[in-house]
């Protein structure tokens, strides 16, 4: 019923945890936009796991056309850097499925193992869980949202737990790919 989509490169450090908290999924869908480490060899060891390869062009545009490829009509949309709590492992699991709504997540920063509660990082309401033939992804490069065309809205109990950076250095090369990706887009 729900496939999750995951866009990874270089994500050998977060993936398993991620993978792990998805594994009362069917299917789990992931594209990765040119890993060098060991990302695409530790998915292979999840049976529910399937891989594609393309080019990082549009987070948005990538998280669609991942939809598309999908064997289940519900997606939820996950970051390989996060991962479900149990209690969120839970609310899916048990969730009764309304097309007309798109369902959300609180997610909880996290650097070094603390949750990050300043610096504009709180808890964070996602959109995450969605129908694919009722609503996509913005085709922003980045920081692409679901566009929910006045269907409803509801969060989901638990929480969605992030880890984009483990040192001063992941959080430069991330801030670069997206001011990179944000200049592409709006140049001119």
């Amino acid at each position: 019923m729900i496939t999750a989509v995951i866009l990874t490169k270089n994500n050998e450090h977060t993936l398993a945890k991620t993978l792990d908290s998805l594994q009362f999924l069917s299917e789990v869908l992931i594209v990765d936009t040119g890993s060098k480490d060991q990302t695409l060899s530790l998915a292979k060891k999840y049976p529910n796991v399937k891989t594609i390869k393309e080019k990082l062009y549009s987070f948005g545009l990538l998280r669609n056309q991942a939809a598309d490829l999908a064997k289940n009509p519900w997606i939820l949309s996950i970051d390989s850097d996060e991962e479900l709590s149990p209690t969120l492992q839970r609310s899916i699991q048990n969730l009764t499925l309304d097309p007309n709504t798109v369902y959300g997540v609180i997610r909880e920063n996290r650097y070094k193992e603390k949750t990050v509660v300043c610096c504009g990082w709180k808890l964070e309401k996602r959109l995450r869980l969605y129908e694919r033939s009722k609503t996509k992804f913005s085709t922003r490069s980045v920081h692409e949202s679901l566009e929910i065309n006045g269907l409803q809205s509801t969060y989901l109990p638990g929480k969605l737990y992030h880890t984009p950076f483990f040192s001063e250095r992941d959080f430069i090369t991330k801030m670069q790919l997206y001011t990179e990706l944000y200049a592409k887009e709006h140049e001119g």
